[in-house]
């Protein structure tokens, strides 16, 4: 939060007394409601000249509000001022003065017929913020981005926690009940009356951080103050068994041999790479020689459609005691994301459950709305399958 508070600070030239409160209010008033005079009027009266300011700064660009997301830095530093600067609001039922907020809430979590209406000052005492933080992401202008719900969902959580289904499922499901029931526009009214509950005390923001250790933010391309993110150690489970060949041709395959005009007697290695490298949305053909050694002689490779992805038991029997993959390229940001992904309660996957996890990522085509929150944002930044994994899918 202090770093890009300090930031603000110094772009904007405020004054070096003015407290930690007043300057987070300021910057989340150009951070909401499109950074409209109405809603900032509420918390200072130098408008025209921080505006003024800003423009004048090349650097500041990201600090006026857009349709375009938060950075990692700035998106922390929401959720941080919301978390600290709202831990003591009382429920929002009680909340004075705050139609906008109450009817929100309501149709969000509408509360069970048989509650009671004392109930409300007594449960979840530590995540009354959370309502008025999610109510003001969807005062920001634009839409409401899924990255935005799922940080605040995740704050006070440990990251075991966020990293469990359950827990990333409950946050796509919030996202879309969220969305569902999104103000049409931004009130810069009813944000300032939730601003002004904000209270971070008095303290001074440290010093901003040298303009060197800014780095590039890979999520929006902008230039922002975060640190990346560190390396994960690509390490695999011992897989059961010894290696596997595919004796019997699945149901899957057989459909696809007999519309690519396989014969019988190919490989069914070769065979269910095929359908695996298509799968995950490349083409065959002979002429580019991409992928021609997993290609028979005579069959169809152009126009023929994949009939039925291949099954996950024929994939776990290809990839079946291999230890590690040396075609990995370990250090990708792409690879340690997906990695990442299909770790279960922390514990290093198998070879067999990591192509997995890619072919349930990449295998389907880009994410629709009803896929899953973390699948819709790991595409987001890696809408493509790493090269590397297409290696070690044909080194098997």
């Amino acid at each position: 939060m202090d770093p890009v508070l300090a930031r603000f600070a110094s772009q904007t030239r405020q004054a070096p007394e003015m407290g930690r409160t007043l300057l987070a209010r300021k910057w989340l008033a150009l951070q909401l409601c499109g950074g409209v005079h109405a809603l900032y009027a509420q918390v200072g009266d130098d408008y025209a000249l921080v505006q003024h300011r800003l423009r004048g700064d090349g650097l500041s660009a990201n600090l006026v509000s857009t349709a375009t997301p938060w950075s990692r830095q700035e998106l922390a530093a929401f959720v941080e001022m919301c978390a600290a600067g709202l831990a003591e609001a009382g429920p929002v039922e009680a909340a004075h003065g705050q139609p906008a907020l109450q009817a929100f809430c309501e149709r969000v979590w509408p509360a069970p017929v048989e509650q009671e209406v004392w109930e409300p000052y007594h449960l979840d005492r530590a995540d009354h913020w959370r309502k008025r933080a999610y109510f003001l992401a969807t005062q920001r202008a634009g839409p409401l981005y899924a990255e935005t719900v799922a940080a605040i969902h995740d704050a006070g959580h440990p990251p075991e926690e966020c990293r469990r289904r359950a827990h990333r499922d409950a946050a796509s499901d919030l996202y879309t009940r969220i969305v569902a029931h999104k103000p049409e526009a931004p009130d810069p009214l009813a944000t300032a009356a939730v601003l002004r509950d904000l209270n971070l005390g008095d303290a001074k923001v440290e010093a901003a951080p040298a303009e060197e250790e800014l780095i590039k933010d890979p999520m929006t391309d902008d230039a922002a103050e975060v640190a990346g993110p560190a390396p994960v150690a690509v390490v695999f489970a011992a897989a059961a068994g010894s290696p596997a060949l595919i004796a019997d041709r699945t149901p899957a395959m057989q459909a696809y041999a007999q519309a690519a005009l396989i014969s019988a007697t190919f490989c069914n290695t070769k065979l269910a790479k095929q359908m695996l490298l298509l799968q995950l949305g490349q083409s065959l053909s002979v002429e580019s020689n991409l992928h021609a050694d997993v290609i028979a002689r005579n069959q169809l490779v152009g126009g023929v459609v994949l009939p039925t992805p291949l099954e996950r038991e024929a994939l776990t029997t290809l990839a079946a005691g291999a230890a590690d993959l040396p075609a990995l390229e370990k250090q990708s940001d792409a690879v340690q994301a997906l990695y990442t992904l299909c770790e279960p309660e922390g514990a290093p996957p198998t070879v067999a459950q990591f192509l997995c996890k890619a072919v349930e990522v990449y295998g389907t085509g880009p994410a629709d709305a009803d896929a899953e929150l973390w699948k819709r944002q790991h595409l987001k930044r890696f809408p493509q399958v790493d090269a590397s994994v297409l290696a070690c899918i044909k080194a098997l």
